[in-house]
């Protein structure tokens, strides 16, 4: 299982624009939250996870672009019944610092809402599943199954079109450039 990012081709061409003149600095934990519950006396089995993430606020800051996301993972017991509050509740913002490589290079908007959308997620995503594994195994919980996360083009026909051969679009080998 993937959690997926899709992007158009116009933010794909604006967070490359980006992305070809930055270099990752650190990513930091900006702020956090973890909330943990009684444990559930319902096997393991039947908790279940909730992932998600919202890209929050960026900054130019001289010659660093600073972009923070927010991620967080709910664990709640599945059990028939009333929904109960989450078992384990974990939200961290994540605070990515870019160098900008060139001197006379000021991104644009668009460059920058589409790169904290896609890259600088997927730049932190790491960060996150490394935090929510520590922090519920502290908490005596087995770490969540964090998926793997991709970026991919916006599955739009009107805006994006696989030109490839059948031949190569039914290969495995055969990746996306």
């Amino acid at each position: 299982m993937a959690i997926r990012i899709e992007q158009s081709l116009q933010q794909t061409t604006d967070a490359y624009a980006l992305l070809s003149r930055v270099d990752l600095d650190h990513v930091r934990v900006a702020a956090s939250s973890v909330i943990s519950r009684n444990r559930p006396s319902t096997p393991l089995s039947n908790l279940g996870c909730e992932i998600g993430f919202e890209p929050d606020r960026s900054a130019i800051d001289g010659s660093v672009l600073l972009i923070v996301t927010e991620f967080s993972c709910r664990v709640r017991d599945q059990s028939p019944g009333t929904p109960p509050p989450p078992v384990v509740e974990l939200t961290v913002h994540l605070e990515a610092s870019y160098n900008i490589l060139e001197p006379d290079y000021t991104p644009s908007d668009a460059e920058i809402d589409a790169f904290r959308r896609g890259n600088a997620v997927f730049n932190c995503w790491p960060y996150f599943r490394e935090f929510a594994a520590s922090m519920f195994t502290r908490m005596g919980f087995p770490p969540p199954s964090v998926p793997f996360l991709r970026l991919v083009p916006l599955r739009d026909s009107n805006t994006v079109r696989d030109e490839r051969p059948s031949s190569v679009k039914k290969s495995r080998k055969a990746l996306p450039a």
